[in-house]
């Protein structure tokens, strides 16, 4: 890490997995050879016994009002917070995309290899509304190349036709990889739509994590 110029040499200072997960388990009570032995941990509980058992935040309740995001100086309360984009629209990008879709057959980039998988969802989706595709020309089955201001470049994903989604807003899944196709990215690049997105915000005060729920992006059916 040091060699890489990471701001913290030390960001991975464990010498193997026993001593992760011992940091994982910290201050718990419970022991790795515990779970070795048993294979998991058992607590004790009794409902309601709210004295003995506080919930861990600094009032030791459940808290509707956050003290920690108070003293952060955000909203303590739970409220609705617009897309981030609305305030800076994006001229020339009219649409939205809405990414995370999760599909039964993957978990995030996982199993893409897996013959079965691939049977049942063989290619990247992207779901857009029947008004959204007869205003570009776009019909079931048809790629469509998707991009975003700010991204990389753009990507290429199937289009299905469906009232799920609302008119002007394209969702989709992520993760998407060919274990056919030349490594190392083994075409992310092409059918990724993270490949498509820019990280570099704006992003969300609390979590820290870029808006991927409302992206202004547009789309244009291409040859398959």
């Amino acid at each position: 890490m040091r060699a890489r110029g990471a701001v913290t040499a030390e960001l991975l200072p464990w010498r193997d997995k026993a001593a992760f997960n011992a940091f994982l388990i910290g201050d718990s009570g419970v022991s790795l050879e515990a779970l070795r032995r048993d294979g998991f941990a058992q607590f004790d509980y009794t409902m309601g016994d709210f004295d003995r058992q506080v919930f861990a935040t600094p009032t030791g309740k459940v808290e509707l009002h956050s003290v920690l995001l108070e003293r952060a100086g955000q909203d303590p309360l739970p409220d609705y917070v617009p897309p981030l984009d609305r305030a800076a629209p994006a001229p020339g990008f009219p649409l939205r995309l809405q990414t995370g879709i999760r599909e039964k057959t993957y978990h995030h980039s996982r199993f893409r290899e897996q013959a079965w998988a691939r049977k049942v969802s063989p290619d990247p989706r992207v779901h857009v509304h029947p008004e959204t595709a007869a205003d570009y020309g776009i019909g079931e089955g048809d790629w469509v190349r998707v991009e975003t201001p700010g991204g990389a470049g753009p990507v290429r994903l199937k289009a299905a036709i469906t009232d799920r989604t609302r008119p002007g807003v394209l969702t989709t899944g992520v993760g998407w990889w060919r274990p056919e196709a030349p490594g190392p990215e083994f075409g992310a690049l092409d059918v990724n739509v993270n490949a498509a997105l820019s990280y570099t915000g704006p992003t969300d005060p609390v979590s820290g994590s870029v808006d991927t729920g409302a992206i202004p992006c547009r789309v244009c059916r291409v040859p398959a």
